[in-house]
């Protein structure tokens, strides 16, 4: 055995790395979506500093009443950089209000040459055909206008087959002669939707188009806080970029329109880079050619598209902020797959040159491979610091601590440095509280505890922002071969698809075989090129996966490559085409290169010389699922992501958890062995205790060898540091075998007092299947010294709740105006929301919508009645009613009028007025709430608050006091439904004094907190489960288990019935059919299974 002496950090680091500062620390989106109040910033800001985060960006949503980039905005963006930079944060930017950026909150797009434009090619004749007006989306994918100006027609024949025949280029007279076969070509510009402000999406396309948004956005930053701009304000993140969506023919005969991006002078720039005019050429960009053959024009077409939008919005906004001193953030439109990119931006990384922090955004807690390596790829060949990720967004209320964790962890491990927290709402009135939840901010309850997880990754970026990533795999991204077969579905679209699944399968094949790499986008390499470097990187292979075209510059870097003695590798076929013309000089090539079938196993075996890493299951205890036998030692686990990181002679190596954890229950572990090329002292950096200790391994064969137990939601930062000379003991020691270092890993556990030990009792085994609970309790004794005290910790003595229970008041009677004497109903209050608009012609909440603030003078007050009815099986007192609107609301309670206004404080958002209400007598109520509404006031949930229980039958509900003896299990069935605070289980144990560990297997909270005795031990909140602590005195104690509340019964879509739904936009609480019901759809929330305690002997 090799034990490896003490290492070395960085000095400094130990200190930074226990307390990291404001640069490593995340920066979420701080929602701008009410109107702005100056004496409320400071609060605000205070809370993100408590959270633990580096600071904010400021960034208007919907909601926003306050002009934007008005004076009072301005004025506020001054004062929260203030407040920033006295507090010590970050203030960042964004440059637009909503999305996607480049509009200038209609302030570019009401000059109509600054529109977006688009060919509409079509089979009719203007003025033949009339459009519907669509409302547009918060996308800006065109729809035909018939405002367009005729360029071209084309009398077009195809072959029995669908592809082109002949096509022949006429004017628009000389067509509307000619019988059928006739295609007109159109310039539309976009008309005006509401998501816009009452105008359209910008022409980016048009490098004057981007320079006026420049003008009327960073120009008016600059003026206001260009002081701070590099200080206090660091970046200015751009959002979803794009220009209007290509469209494609659904089959070859199809007399359908089709849309495609386009500018002004576009045919001008065109021919003066290709030599020929594009409007002779149309109808190849739609329809396929005989023999297969390819059309230069449509692959022409695509890459002056793709350069003329990099050109004119990222590089220019690039160049811009880098000459003043800010860094460009952000990312761009429909990024991971070939399909979606081509369509929205023509090739992501060109796009992402321009960005000094090039980012991603994941939604829905997706696992977008190849979004996160593209924009890490230009990272490193650029040499930026990173990238920044908007994350969490679209995943509900109750996204808890371990999935924020285990989302973050595999981003850090494929580059991600910079995290921005979808959503930090400032208010949560109206339609905000909507808005693709949940909030990570004051109106959680489990806010201040966030520190966990930005100390957490905080400490991750202290090691992941050192040096430069070490990579010797690069790979041609093939994207160009994909506008090839940019064609009619019917023709092209399974080729599509499957080369778009060989793009996923070559990014998932290394990245979880331990084997990273680097894309390189044939666009940027002959400027990258330089001395055998790819920008700041070098590759020793270059995979092509499949490609159909390359370009001639490609080719000969890569012969270049090739004589430097680099190896290249081409799966599949070789391609027939340079330039998208037919050509043999590739195929010449690649038969003096390594040629392979397109397999996952001819591809690693080929790589395998340029491992740094393997990590591979050792034990049995790995196993998923309780009678699966298979015994997989010494495969690997390809499940695990990493990155690896050079600063000078020391590596550093962060390892995660790539995919979603397959149960939150189940504390099974993999025990794995990691394998790393080279001789190095380990030192293990814990992130979230924010301790450091050394890692036993041995050195053979100029390979480290370590082992480590990896749960679901766990990641793991190494430090390496060069084995010297001397270090080692004498080489005899080497004969000892690994198992027995495997033994003394694991057996560390056993000699500290930490919840790791009790992990390591196995669930199953290869040989016997799943243990029973017997096995299990005698290999923990054995073992690690402990035994099961209690198997079910007795329930409960009392529940205590942090907040007043709730019930949730949102199926009222309605009334629509003063004449009308008759209620109707009951309804769901966001459909008597749309009746009441449709009534009063205002657009429905649920349509792009403009902002508050392009209407500062709204609709006349209209009488709305709304009227609950409260049933009571006991007299309640000491109730609230918590409502939005106040101002507009009038209370009355079994026709008495009530009160409104008594400042009683406020639930959740001061935004939710709370007013007290008199004793609720045993029997029904009438609650009533007459509402002057107007195009500025929202109808909204009601809220009761007090000291009651609630029981739900159906979509009916009573109230009643509480009683009955509490328990373990969801508080959803135990009187508190709606309720979404936190909740402490109080329990009773008599104990002896000793050590005793305290095991909170299954639960459904953000995270769990634990209190012995009123003092707090710890918290819970990832796999294994566990808590140690110690008891001084025999007697009873009292164990406390707080359950933090995720508010997802509370303003969760409590009427939506799908439970397979994963994008919680704001249409999510708008169901219709089958998805919908009136019965309350409601999730466990708590402590779902009685605690386990165990004892040291």
């Amino acid at each position: 055995m090799i034990f490896l002496n003490e290492n070395s950090l960085p000095q400094g680091f130990l200190e930074e790395f226990e307390n990291p500062g404001k640069e490593y620390r995340g920066t979420p989106f701080w929602s701008w979506n009410t109107k702005l109040d100056k004496e409320s910033l400071d609060w605000q800001i205070e809370q993100f500093r408590e959270m633990g985060m580096g600071g904010f960006y400021i960034h208007t949503r919907v909601g926003l009443d306050t002009e934007y980039m008005g004076p009072v905005y301005m004025e506020c963006v001054k004062k929260a950089a203030e407040i920033a930079r006295e507090k010590d944060l970050y203030c960042c930017l964004y440059d637009e209000d909503r999305w996607p950026s480049g509009y200038g909150g209609g302030r570019v797009t009401k000059h109509q040459k600054y529109r977006n434009r688009n060919l509409l090619i079509t089979p009719c004749r203007k003025g033949t055909k009339t459009y519907e007006y669509r409302n547009a989306d918060s996308m800006a994918s065109p729809s035909p206008q018939g405002n367009g100006r005729f360029l071209a027609a084309y009398k077009v024949e195809l072959n029995p087959d669908g592809t082109l025949r002949s096509y022949e280029r006429c004017g628009e007279e000389s067509a509307a002669e000619k019988n059928a076969g006739i295609w007109y070509v159109y310039l539309e510009t976009a008309h005006d939707s509401p998501w816009f402000n009452g105008q359209s999406y910008v022409d980016t396309l048009n490098p004057e188009a981007v320079r006026y948004f420049l003008e009327v956005t960073h120009e008016k930053y600059r003026q206001a806080v260009g002081e701070a701009f590099g200080k206090t304000i660091p970046a200015i993140f751009t959002d979803e970029p794009q220009f209007g969506k290509k469209g494609c023919l659904g089959n070859a005969g199809a007399m359908e329109e089709v849309m495609l991006p386009y500018t002004e002078d576009f045919a001008e720039t065109y021919q003066s880079t290709y030599g020929e005019d594009l409007l002779d050429h149309i109808p190849e960009l739609l329809w396929e050619l005989p023999g297969e053959a390819v059309s230069k024009y449509r692959y022409w077409y695509h890459d002056h598209l793709t350069e003329r939008f990099a050109e004119a919005y990222s590089d220019q906004i690039g160049t811009w902020c880098g000459r003043h001193g800010i860094r460009l953030a952000g990312h761009m439109m429909e990024e991971p797959s070939l399909q979606s990119q081509t369509q929205a931006l023509g090739e992501v990384m060109r796009s992402l040159r321009g960005f000094h922090l090039p980012g991603i955004d994941m939604l829905c807690d997706a696992r977008e491979y190849t979004t996160a390596k593209q924009a890490e790829s230009v990272s490193r060949q650029y040499g930026r610091e990173g990238v920044v990720s908007e994350l969490y967004g679209v995943t509900n209320w109750d996204f808890d601590f371990r999935r924020h964790k285990l989302q973050g962890d595999w981003q850090a491990a494929l580059g991600v440095t910079h995290r921005v927290h979808h959503l930090s709402w400032m208010s949560m009135g109206g339609e905000a509280k909507r808005d693709y939840p949940a909030a990570i901010g004051f109106q959680s309850p489990w806010y201040w505890e966030y520190r966990i997880i930005e100390n957490h990754f905080a400490r991750v970026n202290t090691a992941m922002r050192r040096g430069n990533a070490v990579v010797r795999i690069g790979v041609i991204h093939p994207i160009e071969s994909f506008w090839l077969l940019f064609g009619p579905n019917q023709q092209t679209g399974q080729k599509r698809q499957e080369l778009d699944q060989r793009f996923r399968d070559v990014t998932e094949w290394l990245l979880f075989h331990q084997l990273d790499f680097d894309y390189i986008a044939e666009s940027l390499l002959p400027q990258q090129w330089n001395d055998g470097k790819v920008g700041r990187m070098e590759y020793d292979a270059v995979v092509v996966p499949g490609c159909l075209t390359l370009r001639r510059t490609t080719l000969d870097i890569l012969k270049k490559m090739r004589d430097g003695g680099k190896k290249i590798i081409f799966m599949g076929k070789a391609p027939a085409c340079m330039d998208a013309c037919a050509c043999g000089d590739i195929r010449t090539f690649a038969q003096n290169c390594i040629q392979i079938e397109f397999a996952k196993s001819k591809l690693l075996k080929e790589l395998e010389e340029f491992r740094l890493l393997d990590i591979r299951y050792d034990g049995d205890k790995h196993l998923k699922k309780p009678n699966h036998k298979k015994n997989w030692n010494g495969e690997r686990a390809e499940k695990y992501l990493y990155q690896m990181r050079r600063e000078g002679e020391r590596r550093w190596l962060f390892v995660a958890n790539g995919t979603k954890e397959e149960s939150p229950d189940l504390a099974l572990p993999d025990d794995v062995r990691i394998e790393l090329d080279g001789a190095w002292n380990v030192t293990e950096l814990d992130t979230m205790e924010g301790t450091v200790k050394r890692k036993q391994a041995s050195v053979e064969h100029n390979k480290t060898v370590l082992y480590h137990r990896f749960y679901g939601h766990d990641s793991l930062l190494l430090h390496l540091e060069p084995l010297r000379e001397g270090c080692v003991s004498k080489k005899a020691a080497v004969e000892s075998s690994f198992a027995a270092l495997h033994a003394a890993e694991a057996g560390r556990a056993s000699k500290e007092s930490s919840g790791e030990l009790f992990l390591t009792a196995p669930i199953c085994t290869a040989e016997a299947g799943c243990a029973s609970p017997d096995l299990r309790q005698a290999f923990v004794q054995a073992h690690f010294g402990y035994a099961l005290c209690q198997e079910r910790l007795a329930d409960p003595v009392e529940i205590q709740l942090e907040e007043p229970n709730v019930l949730l008041l949102d199926m009222p009677m309605y009334r629509f105006g003063d004449e009308n004497p008759h209620f109707e109903g009951p309804e769901e209050i966001l459909r008597i929301d749309n009746k009441l608009r449709e009534k009063r012609n205002l657009p429905l909440r649920r349509a792009a919508l403009a902002q508050p603030w392009t209407r500062p003078n709204p609709t006349a007050a209209y009488p709305v009645a709304l009227r609950y009815i409260l049933s009571c099986e006991t007299e309640i007192d000491h109730v609230s009613l918590a409502l939005e609107a106040l101002e507009a609301t009038e209370l009355f309670l079994d026709g008495k009028r009530i009160n409104t206004d008594t400042d009683s404080g406020f639930y959740v958002d001061s935004c939710i007025s709370s007013v007290k209400l008199p004793v609720l007598l045993r029997g029904r109520h009438e609650l009533e709430l007459r509402i002057a509404f107007s195009e500025k006031v929202n109808l909204e949930c009601c809220y009761l608050l007090g000291d009651f229980q609630v029981g739900v039958y159906g979509s009916r509900t009573v109230l009643r006091k509480r009683r009955g003896a509490p328990c373990w299990g969801s508080l959803t069935e135990q009187g508190m439904p709606f309720y979404g605070g936190n909740a402490v289980y109080a329990a009773e144990a008599e104990l002896e004094p000793g050590e005793y560990l305290l095991e909170v297997s299954k639960y459904r909270a953000p995270l769990l907190e634990v209190r012995i005795d009123g003092e707090k031990a710890g918290n819970i909140i990832t796999a294994p489960y566990t808590l140690p602590f110690e008891i001084g005195r025999p007697g009873i104690h009292r164990i406390g288990i707080k359950s933090f509340g995720s508010r997802v019964n509370t303003f969760g879509a409590v009427h939506n019935c799908d439970e397979k739904e994963v994008y919680f936009d704001p249409n999510a609480w708008r169901t219709t059919g089958e998805s919908w019901s009136y019965e309350y759809q409601l999730k466990k929330t708590g402590i779902l299974k009685a605690p386990m305690l165990w004892k040291k002997v």
